[in-house]
């Protein structure tokens, strides 16, 4: 399991001469690949991963990419016709928000998932676009799976994607277990359901199933909380729940947080210059048989019931120890430490905030960071720091 190492400084992040050790360690599988790569993955616009699948399919690499039609305009064009002239084949699910997309005129969910396989026999997956922003700046997870079984299961999710079948368009199959040295894991897609007529997606049944087998503690890093049955069950146990979750959402009209801070759950809405981009849950990490949850999945209804996704459970005492740890860093970690339940807007700052030279990076990182048309200065949470309320 990997996580990113976030650069406060966006400058830097984005670079493309920046390279984390995640994105080492994925660029030279690609490079290593001699067959085949399989991508999956809502959003591709990383010089450096760009090169590596152009430069795979000039060797002889078959490399096909299923995309968010939304993501393959503007921007990214330049990036995907590169793509294209070097021999990678790419497909998108044609739809965008209300079909009002250019280009993308379909109405549908997001083709939002992120994995790739590699020669039918490597699996990377987990939280991250191909983006500088994603592997640089944000927090984010993969898991890193050598497993034929495995990567078959990835093979068949991703060759319905290419034959066209997107969202609710997909069959219902049941989530997958396999075992993997010593660990055990289940594999579940959105929106399937496990068959004909069951209300509800196999991604939520899975995440609700390991929150009411949890018996000492729920520790969460999310980028979206607004499932109603996930944050009614969570409230049932918030005795069990603490958690670090993104500000872009967390005060949101649908947003379960405020619900369970009122209950008693300790959560920290974040204050780090990037994102809590995670869809992560460890639960009784502290304990013998720790359960590790992880993917593309977030906890919301479109994640669960509209959009093309991957959700895993893990049971494995070294991963579990390790996730564990993560999440402590992030939970604990002095950015935020002002208090829990300090709701403020994702380009607000307080003293503790991560500073570029003698700025908050957050107002000074040249992104839209809770998505309201307003960058930096221009936004009014950077007017003045925030305090939180009593």
């Amino acid at each position: 399991m990997w996580f990113t190492q976030p650069i406060p400084e966006a400058t830097v992040a984005l670079e493309d001469a920046t390279l984390g050790a995640l994105e080492r360690a994925l660029v030279a599988d690609l490079d290593r690949a001699q067959r085949s790569i399989e991508v999956a993955v809502y959003d591709l616009g990383r010089a450096r991963i760009g090169t590596t699948l152009a430069s795979a399919a000039r060797r002889g690499v078959r490399v096909r990419v299923v995309t968010e039609c939304e993501n393959r305009t503007q921007a990214r064009s330049l990036l995907w016709a590169e793509l294209a002239a070097a021999g990678v084949e790419v497909r998108d699910d044609r739809s965008s928000f209300a079909g009002l997309g250019d280009g993308c005129p379909e109405e549908g969910g997001e083709m939002h998932h992120k994995f790739i396989v590699v020669d039918g026999e490597l699996v990377w997956v987990g939280s991250m676009n191909l983006t500088s922003t994603d592997l640089n700046y944000n927090h984010n997870h993969a898991f890193r799976i050598e497993d034929g079984a495995v990567a078959r299961e990835f093979e068949q999710e991703w060759e319905d994607l290419w034959a066209g079948y997107f969202g609710r368009a997909k069959a219902p199959r049941a989530p997958r277990a396999f075992e993997v040295g010593d660990a055990r894991f289940e594999i579940g897609f959105s929106p399937r359901h496990a068959e004909a007529g069951v209300e509800t997606s196999v991604t939520r049944q899975l995440v609700l199933r390991s929150l009411e087998a949890a018996t000492s503690s729920i520790d969460l890093a999310l980028f979206a909380l607004t499932d109603a049955a996930v944050g009614s069950v969570l409230g049932q146990r918030a005795d069990l729940v603490r958690g670090v979750v993104d500000a872009t959402l967390a005060a949101h009209a649908s947003s379960r947080v405020p619900a369970l801070c009122s209950q008693g759950a300790p959560l920290f809405v974040d204050n780090f210059p990037g994102k809590v981009h995670h869809k992560l849950a460890v639960i009784d990490g502290a304990g013998p048989s720790p359960i590790v949850l992880g993917g593309s999945c977030n906890w919301s209804a479109g994640g669960f019931e509209e959009n093309d996704e991957t959700l895993l459970v893990v049971r494995d005492a070294a991963l579990g120890s390790l996730a564990a740890r993560h999440l402590d860093e992030l939970i604990d970690h002095d950015a935020h430490r002002a208090a829990p339940c300090c709701f403020h807007a994702a380009e607000a700052y307080d003293v503790a905030s991560a500073r570029c030279d003698d700025r908050p990076c957050v107002c000074d990182n040249g992104l839209d960071d809770d998505f309201d048309g307003s960058t930096d200065e221009a936004d009014s949470g950077c007017a003045a720091a925030f305090s939180c309320a009593p």
